[in-house]
């Protein structure tokens, strides 16, 4: 959590140790099935935090696959709140800004901080804290996931049908991430470090809600920059209900066309 005391440079040296400890860890393991439903873990960060980068680089090691036997799916919201602070986040958007206040109103949280993660919706916790992370994590990946979901990504479309989101009216939520980013940081507290992102929220989108039975099926266009690396974005989709748990996710690279599945 992102701290202004006379004890904050210690804190950050110590998860900073410890984070990186946990990625050695992640990335020492054997790739490995990834077995049950999966876990949608959204990080709200900024490049403007000095507390962020070990939580950056946590989330990077899900999205590369490192992240035990856990089915993860990673989102990254780079918030803008720390653009005042000497360095414009060129990720960040007010929508993911508004998306953690919405978290904050339903977790009851004091304040909205980087770097904060949520898991399903569900469980939130300072990200850069691997120990608590994944095991929120392994609590999320043992409760049932009514929802399935399937995505099939065409060229400048993609099909998401919904299935079994019980009891109705959960919404629908698609994102565009992107993978493989650095940035060279000129100003504020990262100044002169390289930083390195994966599954960057480029886009996000409430494309409608099921109905009554639990089903939803709609194709989406999708309206990608010239910037955007189109082989390293990845499509989300997943389902919340009114108390903003995850019913469902899947995802699927873009530009392939199979389908994907997420239970």
């Amino acid at each position: 959590m992102h701290l202004r005391s006379p004890l904050r440079l210690a804190l950050a040296s110590v998860l900073a140790l410890a984070s990186l400890v946990g990625a050695r860890m992640f990335s020492q393991q054997p790739a490995a099935p990834q077995p049950g439903a999966p876990v949608l873990v959204e990080l709200f960060t900024s490049e403007g935090c000095s507390d962020c980068p070990p939580a950056d680089e946590l989330l990077n090691a899900m999205a590369r696959g490192q992240a035990m036997n856990f089915n993860v799916i990673p989102l990254a919201f780079h918030v803008t709140y720390w653009n005042q602070d000497g360095w414009h986040d060129r990720f960040s958007d007010n929508r993911y800004t508004e998306r953690q206040q919405d978290y904050q109103a339903l977790f009851h949280t004091r304040s909205i901080y980087t770097p904060q993660l949520v898991v399903d919706g569900e469980y939130e916790t300072v990200g850069n804290s691997p120990g608590t992370v994944f095991a929120l994590i392994r609590r999320a990946a043992g409760a049932a996931k009514p929802a399935g979901i399937t995505l099939a990504p065409a060229a400048d479309s993609v099909e998401v049908q919904v299935r079994g989101a019980a009891g109705g009216s959960g919404k629908v939520w698609l994102a565009i991430t992107e993978d493989d980013l650095s940035t060279e940081v000129k100003a504020g507290e990262n100044k002169a470090k390289t930083l390195h992102h994966y599954a960057v929220v480029r886009q996000l989108d409430s494309i409608g809600k099921t109905g009554k039975d639990g089903s939803f099926t709609r194709t989406v266009s999708l309206k990608l920059k010239n910037d955007w690396q189109r082989d390293k974005l990845h499509l989300v989709a997943f389902v919340q209900d009114g108390s903003g748990h995850v019913l469902g996710a899947a995802t699927a690279p873009l530009g392939t066309t199979t389908a994907a599945n997420g239970r």
